[in-house]
């Protein structure tokens, strides 16, 4: 599975937000993209997706910014992954021709997404934003990295 770039910056933008929510002011678009060094135009259009699928509040003004529309406890990973791209793992389509009950090559693997399927979901749908800051708090450079 591959996320796209919008995901990503989508996802280090609301990490950035969770961490610093705890400060309670809003945070500008410009210092975002500045700190997480994502390109500002982008994350913006990023910021007004989020707005709209009410993961994030913006406020206009001095003190403008955005925050997260929840806390960070409450916000999933896999929400914002798929306010960006949609469903998160793609179905597998076959032909109406080659989809016959016969081919037992395409029923493996059609069960083979469909538990990639609940697998990824499963990580993602399970763990929060919070969950993702606790984790690099406690562990910081120890964590390990490698797939």
């Amino acid at each position: 599975m591959k996320l796209s770039q919008k995901a990503e910056y989508a996802l280090r933008a609301m990490i950035h937000l969770a961490r610093e929510s705890a400060g309670g002011g809003a945070r500008p678009a410009t210092q975002i993209a500045k700190d997480e060094e994502l390109p500002e135009k982008f994350l913006e259009q990023i910021l007004s997706d989020l707005r709209k699928q009410g993961l994030v509040k913006s406020r206009r003004g001095a003190v403008g910014g955005y925050n997260l529309a929840r806390a960070g406890g409450k916000i999933t990973v896999g929400e914002v992954l798929r306010a960006m791209d949609g469903p998160l793992v793609p179905r597998l389509e076959v032909s109406a021709a080659r989809s016959g009950s016969a081919n037992l090559t395409l029923q493996c693997l059609r069960l083979v997404w469909r538990k990639l399927a609940v697998g990824i979901s499963g990580v993602v749908d399970n763990l929060t934003l919070q969950d993702l800051c606790d984790t690099v708090e406690e562990q910081g450079a120890a964590l390990d990295y490698s797939i």
